[in-house]
């Protein structure tokens, strides 16, 4: 069946469910402040539940870059779905029994890894390379987007550490009932035949250099540090170093590292603008230099200006090292590749945020943040040294495909999600 053939249900089902889970990736994030005053929670314990979610994202991602899991995204899916519903009332009991919210974010992780891959081949059969530029934009959507509900949710209306994961959780049952329909009246999408003609053999593309992988990957890692940290960490240290008493102020200054990271997104960072390494490592590295500046002097303005060209940075820092990796490759293996990239920058984003959580509770915020800062630092000026001369005039082709890749982002705990 052409790729053009619509199917509104599938793809509005595909669509939304994969904003959704992006979505429940971030809810989590304004809500450690609560934790830590209702139940006690330290920071190596919030870091902790924070960083549970990217230990089974960056699992199911290699394992979707290293076998045919994705072949399979019509069963995926829904999976995906249904285990997000799973870990919102994990989390919903968490308010009662905290040990439930490391489960809980662990299904969070696995949710979004499914449903990332599941997703994109869905919306490509649909819609061809429409679908794949999809995927780049939901994700950053999803990010952005949940992280500002998911603040609104907890300083508007009651009892937000229930309220947030009930309307996520209602959501999704809506969402998997129109993708039940959906795949019931397409069977023609992804249909598999295991009886068929093994595909034809093809040649194995040369892998990149040593250097520049590891290049690529430290600068992947970085991009994605810089948002889990911005939205996993810094905010507590705004409220506790009295830059604001407002929870809302607090997550609207850090937050703008994601809004900015999904405008820059759509203004092309990393494919028309800022395509070679060193203006991303630069805007980065100052990025953050100037946030935590506004930290130590108890200014808001600098920690908004400095999230906001972080934001900028992480897009285009992740975007062109996905870019070095798979220039060239066939789809099937920029898939692959891409998978690994993602897997490796979200365990980077939660290495720095469990790191930070242990420096603040063992030094002091401020001395804590200015440890992870120099590491930081130092890791970006590592990434300089090893890319360093290995930027090439990038093929618009190729770039347009590989931005396509991109995961879900930051949760960032953001995440990254983008903070999930």
């Amino acid at each position: 069946m052409p790729s053009d053939v619509r199917a509104p249900l599938l793809t509005a089902g595909t669509a939304a469910g994969f904003v959704l889970v992006i979505c429940g990736s971030n809810a989590l994030t304004p809500l450690l402040p609560y934790y830590q005053d209702e139940h006690g929670l330290g920071a190596i314990e919030s870091a902790a539940i924070f960083s549970m979610y990217f230990v089974a994202l960056m699992t199911v991602l290699m394992l979707s870059a290293r076998t045919s899991l994705v072949r399979h995204a019509r069963r995926i899916l829904p999976v995906a779905l249904l285990t997000g519903v799973v870990a919102d009332l994990l989390l919903i009991t968490g308010d009662r029994v905290p040990a439930l919210l490391y489960p809980g974010r662990l299904l969070t992780g696995t949710s979004v890894a499914l449903a990332t891959g599941a997703a994109a081949a869905v919306m490509v059969a649909i819609r061809g390379e429409r679908g794949r530029a999809f995927i780049g934009t939901g994700s950053l959507l999803g990010a952005g987007g949940g992280l500002a509900l998911a603040i609104a949710i907890v300083v508007f209306l009651p009892r937000p550490a229930v309220t947030v994961y009930a309307l996520h959780l209602v959501c999704l049952l809506v969402c998997l009932g129109v993708l039940a329909v959906g795949l019931r009246q397409s069977p023609w999408v992804l249909a598999t035949t295991p009886n068929g003609p093994p595909p034809a053999p093809t040649t194995p593309p040369s892998r990149p250099p040593v250097r520049l992988r590891i290049g690529a990957h430290l600068l992947g890692g970085s991009a994605w540090a810089v948002g889990a940290l911005a939205v996993g960490v810094l905010p507590a240290a705004l409220l506790d170093r009295g830059v604001t008493d407002s929870l809302l102020i607090a997550y609207t200054l850090t937050g703008s590292c994601l809004f900015a990271s999904t405008l820059a997104g759509f203004l092309g960072f990393g494919t028309r603008t800022m395509v070679s390494p060193g203006p991303a490592i630069i805007v980065l590295t100052l990025g953050w230099s100037v946030a935590v500046s506004g930290l130590l002097l108890g200014w808001a303005a600098p920690v908004l200006i400095g999230c906001i060209m972080c934001g900028f940075g992480q897009a285009a820092g992740y975007r062109v090292g996905l870019v070095h990796l798979t220039r060239g490759l066939e789809p099937v293996r920029q898939g692959q590749v891409a998978s690994g990239y993602s897997a490796a920058a979200y365990a980077a984003a939660g290495v720095f945020v469990l790191s930070a959580g242990v420096s603040v509770s063992l030094l002091g915020t401020l001395n804590g943040m200015l440890t992870i800062s120099v590491i930081f630092t130092l890791c970006c000026g590592a990434c300089a040294l090893t890319l360093r001369g290995t930027h090439r005039e990038a093929n618009p082709a190729d770039m347009v495909v590989a931005t396509c890749e991109i995961p879900a982002q930051r949760p960032f705990p953001v995440a990254v999600n983008r903070l999930n």
